[in-house]
């Protein structure tokens, strides 16, 4: 897993580090911050043993956490996605995307993600659990998804 994290944190500081000079420093850090939340509640997930997928793009945006097999996307949101009435208006667009090809997006403030890890991912497991029994497929492959 430490692999992976890398591989994941390395596209995304360069990513941030192109962004910078186009965005904004200040953005910029909020932007960065808000990754490194999405990171950690990845593997937080694939710890419970949920098959998650990082920066996910379906063909309109790209996800922050996607658990297809529930379908299910999870967005971290920074406090920005609260404040500014454009991005809402933007998130509720693609929120409406999602929900039309058949996917329910979780959004998660990052502050659950910086003082609440553990619990937010217990609840987020059961929300998938709740979600893919829902399905009709057979996930007797995920160690907790019995």
């Amino acid at each position: 897993m430490k692999k992976e994290y890398s591989i994941i944190r390395l596209k995304i500081t360069i990513i941030h580090y192109a962004e910078a000079a186009r965005i904004g420093f200040v953005i910029y850090l909020i932007l960065q911050q808000q990754q490194k939340k999405a990171i950690e509640l990845y593997f937080a997930l694939k710890r419970r043993g949920v098959p998650a997928e990082m920066e996910k793009n379906d063909g309109f945006k790209t996800i922050d956490i996607a658990v297809p097999d529930a379908r299910v996307n999870i967005e971290v949101d920074g406090a920005h996605h609260n404040f500014n009435s454009n991005q809402a208006f933007s998130d509720l667009n693609r929120t409406l995307y999602s929900f039309k090809k058949g996917f329910f997006t979780l959004r998660i403030p990052n502050s659950l993600v910086r003082y609440h890890l553990e619990e937010t991912a217990d609840k987020i497991t059961e929300f998938l659990i709740v979600s893919k029994s829902r399905q009709k497929r057979n996930y007797k492959n995920y160690k907790y998804w019995d």
